[in-house]
């Protein structure tokens, strides 16, 4: 849990016999509270597995990641160096803090393969991004290593359950430490944000 800058409220680890080793993380907010820590550990694990791509720029990393609302107009603090990293915000800030969608520009400008599971229909919004070159390699698109699959719920869909997760194949934490394989499953859609709170009533 120390080395986890988005403090989780539970963590556990469990040793098996060949070996291995799991650690489970539980995040949570109040419904009142804010910012939404749990909602910014989707970020988190991106920048956690940029960093490890950015040391590791010859191995291939993936991301994959299904959120089934979204809204462009709330913002996320991603920069790690910033005291604001984790709040959101309903401002764009250049360089300080993005949407989601400019954060996997971000992770695809970078090489880091992902793919992205979405209900929303923003291809209007993604197809100008998609033929920007990579930073580490300019004759790389983003088109490349980022790609969108749309998926619609029917009518009933307002009272379904379904998860939203991201995966990571690679990891590199604050403190120095890989891990690999690593899961954030949560109820939490990126809605739009109201006066710096969730218009949603719903339990997270």
């Amino acid at each position: 849990a120390g080395s986890d800058r988005i403090s989780p409220a539970v963590s556990k680890s469990f040793s098996y016999k060949e070996g291995s080793a799991v650690t489970v993380k539980i995040y949570q907010r109040q419904m009142d509270e804010y910012p939404c820590k749990p909602l910014f550990k989707y970020v988190d694990v991106m920048n956690q597995t940029l960093r490890y791509k950015k040391t590791h720029m010859n191995e291939d990393v993936e991301i994959r990641f299904a959120m089934y609302t979204l809204s462009l107009a709330t913002y996320f603090h991603t920069d790690d160096s910033d005291p604001d990293y984790g709040e959101m915000t309903s401002e764009s800030i250049p360089g300080k803090a993005e949407n989601i969608l400019e954060a996997l520009v971000r992770l695809a400008k970078h090489q880091v393969k992902v793919n992205f599971v979405a209900q929303t229909n923003i291809t209007k919004d993604v197809e100008p991004l998609l033929g920007q070159p990579c930073i580490t390699d300019s004759s790389k698109k983003v088109g490349d290593y980022l790609s969108f699959t749309y998926v619609r719920w029917g009518g009933e869909s307002e009272q379904q359950m379904h998860a939203k997760f991201i995966t990571a194949s690679k990891v590199l934490d604050d403190s120095g430490a890989v891990h690999s394989n690593v899961v954030y499953l949560a109820s939490s859609n990126i809605d739009a944000l109201y006066d710096n709170f969730f218009k949603s009533t719903q339990e997270r």
